[in-house]
């Protein structure tokens, strides 16, 4: 990826931005088999923290390590996949010159570059190799509204951060649970310099959301999950709610996406399920409704074979699905074993990793795919 000084010279995030263009893809129909396994890693005797399934964890697919994150104690566990074993321990701190407490760590990404962001509910902190703070980038207040980010308006804190670690991507949206998107925002680790690109392509999640309202206010919502990732000079978008990945491509401020058609699930959520509740009864039952539709997991990235796969999951019905560099789908065939299958999986050394409770101890069931 070009470095990030070029990038915003060259964008020029407005209104009159390129046009969004739409493809149907075609599928292509490979075979794809597969082979899976379950592996256990040593704790060495500690209790790891498995409450969150790994919610709160990120792979760094170059040392092969796994760090997984708990939110109350700020405990990092960092796990060596190659060994199948905890390697280290690290108390990070709650106050003080490196303290990231305060808030609520609600993420953690580490990419390339070695530092470790923790998404806190406020913002967003960078830590470096040897886990010292650096800095906190805030995602409210006066420097981003001056730099154009409506007062009515919020940067979701459910960003991506790029391979380098230098830029931040997020959609910004009005406050609010039931606030419309507003459009992608980026904004510079180093300076915190925003650029904004007002869209509303992502709009029809909110349509699919489910909310518990009582006394007029909003308590409780289900959001639709969407998923950004960085890849070259591409930020690749993909939702839970259609079979559908978006790409905006960071040198020519351009927004594209291709549809894809299974033969195995449905295409798209078809919403049976009420939007509004005033129970909590009544939200788990539609709740409940709403998780048997089908859903997308986030893409995952094989660089061996310049390929990405996807899980999805409709009921029991669970498909693996290929698609080549350019993110033309390849071919899809049915897992037939009873795997549970979650957005918590991520692609290492050939194979795609899903985290597995057995007794309190961390495991994994590797499915490891092929296709001709």
């Amino acid at each position: 990826m070009k470095k990030l000084s070029y990038l915003l010279a060259v964008l020029a995030f407005a209104s009159c931005a390129s046009e969004k263009e739409t493809q149907e893809e075609p599928t292509k129909n490979v075979e794809i088999s597969y082979s899976i396994d379950t592996v256990l890693v040593d704790a060495k005797d500690e209790f790891l923290f498995l409450n969150w399934r790994l919610g709160i964890s990120d792979v760094d697919t170059e040392s092969k390590l796994l760090y997984n994150l708990n939110p109350e104690s700020l405990r990092l566990e960092v796990i060596d996949l190659e060994k199948l074993e905890l390697k280290e321990l690290v108390q990070l701190e709650k106050e003080g010159p490196n303290g990231v407490g305060g808030g609520f760590v609600i993420g953690l990404d580490k990419p390339s570059n070695g530092n470790l962001f923790l998404f806190d509910v406020t913002g967003i902190f960078q830590l470096s190799p040897d886990f010292t703070k650096m800095n906190k980038i805030l995602f409210e207040g006066e420097n981003l509204s001056n730099q154009g980010l409506p007062a009515e308006a919020m940067i979701d804190i459910d960003a991506a951060i790029s391979e380098e670690g230098d830029l931040i991507a997020s959609l910004y949206q009005e406050v609010g649970a039931k606030g419309n998107y507003l459009g992608l925002a980026l904004l510079n680790v180093d300076t915190e310099e925003l650029s904004l690109h007002p869209t509303d392509f992502l709009q029809y999640l909110k349509d699919l959301e489910i909310y518990m309202v009582q006394d007029g206010r909003t308590r409780m919502s289900f959001p639709e999950q969407h998923k950004m990732q960085f890849h070259g000079n591409k930020l690749i978008i993909n939702t839970s709610a259609k079979n559908e990945v978006w790409m905006y491509d960071l040198d020519t401020d351009s927004l594209t996406s291709k549809t894809y058609e299974s033969k195995l699930t449905s295409n798209a959520k078809s919403g049976n399920y009420e939007r509004t509740t005033e129970s909590m009864e009544r939200f788990q039952e539609e709740g409940k409704k709403k998780s048997s539709e089908v859903a997308f997991n986030p893409l995952m990235h094989d660089p061996a074979r310049e390929v990405f796969w996807r899980t999805t999951i409709e009921g029991k019905t669970k498909v693996l699905t290929v698609f080549d560099q350019d993110l033309n789908m390849l071919g899809e065939t049915q897992i037939e074993e009873e795997l549970e299958i979650g957005n918590n999986t991520f692609f290492l050394d050939g194979a795609i990793y899903q985290f597995l409770n057995i007794d309190d101890e961390m495991a994994f069931v590797r499915l490891k795919p092929t296709f001709d």
